[in-house]
C-alpha cells in the first residue's frame, strides 16, 4: 500500500510542477512543503498516540482482551494486552 501512495506522487508532481513557472515552480514547491509539514505533523501525532497506547496498556486498560480464549489470544499480534509499541 505504501509504495502505491508513493507511486503517485509522480502524478501529483507532473501536475504541480508547471513548466510556465519555471525556474522557481513555486506552487510545486509550495505543495512539496505543505506535504512534508504534513508527513512530520503526523508522525507526530502516532508517535504520542503510542506513548498514551503503551501507558494504558501498563494500567491494565486493555485487559479486557484476556477474556478472549487462548487460541485467540496466541493469535492477536499487537493486539495482545501484553504487546508494547516500541518508540
Amino acid at each position: 500500500m505504501q509504495i502505491g501512495i508513493g507511486n503517485c506522487g509522480g502524478l501529483v508532481a507532473s501536475n504541480v510542477f508547471i513548466t510556465s513557472q519555471a525556474p522557481k515552480f513555486p506552487v510545486g514547491y509550495g505543495v512539496s512543503l505543505g506535504m512534508l509539514l504534513m508527513c512530520g505533523t503526523s508522525c507526530t501525532v502516532f508517535f504520542f498516540g503510542l506513548i498514551a497506547e503503551n501507558k494504558k496498556r501498563n494500567a491494565g486498560g486493555r485487559d479486557y482482551r484476556y477474556q478472549e480464549g487462548e487460541d485467540q489470544l496466541n493469535n492477536m499480534g499487537d493486539d495482545h494486552p501484553e504487546f508494547r509499541f516500541n518508540t
